[in-house]
């Protein structure tokens, strides 16, 4: 049976336009329904909006979003704070209720939320609150040090510099894996990596060749097992949009008889692959020799 061409897309935007309204239907009764769990802890308005943290005794907590008295957001996690979680006052100032992180002219709202355990999780929690009410994205700092809001460059914009931790445990401990440096940047209608902040020229020979020996004189290629600098140098490299020179630095570090070259390289590549960055990563080295 065939049907008018027309006519089938009106009949595509049709079910797109209930599906979108069923899923808005839940989120809005899901939002109303929202029962905050533990006692309040905070409470900060900005214009029409009033936002609330709440932490139990069992150490979850929750937070919500009202707008003109309507609750607009509302979530369930675990420790719950309005602005930045970290106590530094330049920090908190940069992130107060109503800034204009994004350098878009909106105000905008930050809840950060501490998940506690090992080596995880700092979440940060965007929003815009001008006259429409809009979640941005939710920025996985995994580990909380050295991550947060700074301006890093002359525009009204705040970048977001974080580690990308999908090296952890790759060959060796949590305390000895290399975390290369990220930074984020608002690019409507979400923040990605700042590829232009990021890049750097690539390192003289004099100097790559300087770093392959040390690496090369460096304990455990007896093993066969490469030192960890190895990586961390490599990771350095790749996430400065010279990944042509990782490469080269595995072939000009790794010494004569020692096995095991090809099997690290593919591992590596392989493990960097898993990186949520991998997209930009990909992108940052994109024309670089």
């Amino acid at each position: 049976m065939r049907i008018n061409a027309c006519v089938f897309a009106a009949l595509l935007i049709s079910i797109a336009v209930t599906l979108c309204s069923c899923q808005t239907s839940r989120t809005k009764r899901a939002v109303a329904s929202f029962v905050p769990n533990g006692r309040l802890q905070e409470e900060q308005s900005y214009g029409s909006y009033v936002v609330r943290t709440y932490r139990s005794d069992g150490g979850d907590g929750s937070f919500e979003v009202l707008k003109e008295g309507s609750r607009v957001y509302a979530a369930r996690g675990w420790k719950f704070r309005i602005g930045s979680m970290y106590e530094d006052k330049k920090t908190n100032s940069l992130v107060s209720i109503g800034s204009d992180i994004t350098g878009d002219g909106h105000p905008n709202l930050v809840v950060s939320e501490w998940t506690g355990g090992a080596h995880c999780c700092c979440l940060f929690h965007v929003f815009a609150i001008g006259t429409r009410f809009r979640y941005i994205q939710t920025i996985n700092a995994m580990d909380a040090d050295g991550a947060g809001f700074e301006n890093l460059d002359e525009d009204a914009a705040l970048e977001f510099p974080m580690f990308d931790f999908t090296f952890a445990y790759w060959r060796t401990s949590f305390a000895e894996s290399p975390a290369p440096a990220v930074i984020l940047k608002y690019q409507d209608p979400k923040y990605e990596m700042a590829c232009d902040l990021m890049r750097k020229p690539s390192i003289p020979h004099e100097e790559l060749n300087r770093l392959a020996a040390e690496i090369k004189a460096l304990s455990g290629w007896e093993n066969e097992h490469p030192p960890v600098r190895l990586w961390a140098e490599m990771l350095d490299l790749v996430y400065t949009g010279n990944i042509f020179q990782a490469w080269d630095l595995v072939e000009l570090s790794w010494p004569k008889g020692i096995d095991g070259k090809e099997q690290f390289l593919n591992d590596f590549k392989a493990q960097l692959q898993k990186s949520p960055f991998w997209k930009d990563v990909q992108e940052l080295n994109r024309g670089r020799t």
